[in-house]
């Protein structure tokens, strides 16, 4: 699924950036501020890997849900447990999926951000809820470096006593130049060490949203090439990360 291959270190993602159905935004929590942060209607990340996880809320215990990530649901166990420490469900999604209390399947993307100046910081896109089915009708495979364009849908839709939004994913491919250049190079440089580690069990579960404070994340030493014959990538917009 990676744009690239390789082996690693703490969690290198910036920020976990999520869809908010109900209001129709995508926004990341800000841990210092406390509070949820909107993203513009418009902005757009290349792709560098994808893998699963159950996300979600649990009523009984009024505590969130979360799991391990896996590559394949089919072959890798899930488990899954609440903020709480309970454990709520372990095995394949197929044999667990009726029992996550509240936990939704999520695809769990990690991306890169972009701009006109190049690429900016490694997120996490978590689609889950009202944005997945956008994401599995658009049949969109990461794999070989794709530009994804993320967009509010302002249609509100319902079903049943139900409303609710999704987003729109508008897929590029990532030309040859330095942007893909840069991507690959934050991919194999940064994140497959740390997910190399994290799936082979290196790392323990982890429940947090956002990499703690002051964490080194590997990205120090990173440095971009500059942008140059970038071609569709001319038409990224700026964004406030």
């Amino acid at each position: 699924m990676s744009i690239s291959n390789t082996s690693q270190s703490p969690n290198p993602t910036k920020r976990y950036v999520e869809w908010q159905g109900s209001e129709g935004f995508f926004f990341y929590y800000d841990k210092e501020k406390k509070e949820k942060v909107k993203l513009p209607k418009t902005f757009q990340v290349i792709a560098l890997d994808e893998l699963a996880t159950i996300k979600g809320y649990d009523e009984g215990s009024e505590s969130g849900v979360y799991s391990n990530e896996v590559r394949s649901t089919n072959k890798e166990e899930l488990t899954v447990k609440n903020f709480k420490g309970d454990l709520l469900a372990k095995g394949l999604y197929a044999d667990i999926k009726g029992n996550l209390k509240g936990g939704k399947y999520c695809k769990s993307i990690y991306a890169v951000t972009v701009d006109k100046s190049g690429v900016g910081d490694l997120i996490n896109l978590q689609i889950k809820g009202s944005a997945l089915n956008p994401w599995i009708e658009g049949k969109i495979n990461v794999s070989g470096g794709v530009v994804i364009e993320c967009s509010i849908n302002p249609e509100q839709k319902k079903k049943g006593s139900n409303k609710y939004f999704e987003p729109t994913f508008t897929v590029k491919t990532l030309t040859e130049g330095a942007l893909r250049d840069a991507a690959i190079q934050l991919d194999q440089d940064v994140l497959q060490p740390y997910l190399e580690e994290y799936l082979s069990g290196g790392k323990k579960e982890e429940v947090s949203t956002s990499p703690p404070q002051q964490q080194k994340t590997g990205l120090e030493n990173f440095i971009p090439p500059p942008i140059t014959g970038v071609g569709d990538a001319t038409e990224i917009d700026d964004l406030p990360f």
